[in-house]
């Protein structure tokens, strides 16, 4: 028996808290446009995070343009419109935009909204340890919405691309402003706030619960990847850890055996 309307992996159980209704609530979203696509070593370009209404209405928005003291790929500028020259000239210095960045996300309380979070909290992770600045395990974060990971397994057999644009498209919502972080992260408060609606269980789902539910899809959705990945993907890079990754040299270093 479908314990949510739509089609929704059944073996995902939601843990729903009648009393509580994140969505209808206010919520955070953060953001970041990059180097690379891969998290170990891209370094942050832009970022923006944002505090939503109910309503829609943007009550917060901070944004930073940094210079992440390397040349900015075209490919990348391509995507995100940021030039190596335009960071250099006009983007702030990348530790003081990094210390920004995790001050505003510590101890914060409203749920955060991000799109794929393993990529941008990677980032944020790594850049932290190379600037000397601490590390993410000693952030207080806030309950974490992902939404690339909820609509992987609320829709599991939509077929079809899981990218930011496709998503929304199949919830009926217009994206403005793609590719820019605070545009990309407007969009994905309108579409978590979509999925909520189709999805009543979701949201009404325990935050504290729906933490780990999320680490585990996410790392599910990794192993399948890795079985089944077409041989135009061998450049993509998942991150296997959830909300971030920390990485197989670090975890022998602290005498661990695996990686998250």
């Amino acid at each position: 028996m479908k314990i949510i309307e739509g089609r929704c992996d059944q073996s995902w159980r939601f843990s729903p808290n009648d009393s509580a209704n994140w969505s209808a609530g206010e919520l955070y979203g953060w953001d970041t446009e990059t180097t690379a696509v891969e998290p170990k070593t891209a370094r942050i370009v832009t970022a923006a995070i944002v505090r939503e209404a109910p309503d829609g209405t943007l009550l917060e928005t901070r944004e930073w343009l940094c210079n992440p003291g390397i040349e900015i790929p075209l490919n990348a500028t391509a995507v995100h419109g940021v030039s190596t020259e335009e960071a250099r000239t006009k983007g702030q210095d990348a530790e003081t935009t990094i210390r920004e960045i995790v001050s505003q996300l510590d101890g914060m309380t409203l749920p955060l909204v991000t799109v794929n979070a393993a990529y941008d909290f990677t980032i944020l992770r790594q850049e932290m340890i190379r600037l000397g600045i601490g590390r993410l395990e000693d952030v207080k974060l806030p309950p974490i919405i992902d939404s690339l990971v909820c609509d992987r397994r609320l829709d599991i057999y939509r077929p079809g691309r899981r990218s930011l644009t496709a998503t929304t498209v199949s919830y009926g919502i217009a994206i403005r402003g793609a590719h820019t972080a605070f545009g990309d992260i407007v969009c994905s408060l309108k579409l978590v706030r979509a999925m909520a609606r189709k999805y009543p269980v979701f949201a009404s789902c325990d935050l504290t619960k729906l933490q780990e539910m999320q680490a585990m899809a996410h790392n599910d959705w990794c192993v399948n990847f890795e079985r089944f990945r077409r041989i135009d993907d061998c450049d993509f890079m998942v991150s296997r850890g959830w909300p971030y990754q920390v990485y197989d040299s670090e975890m022998e270093d602290q005498g661990c055996g695996v990686s998250q």
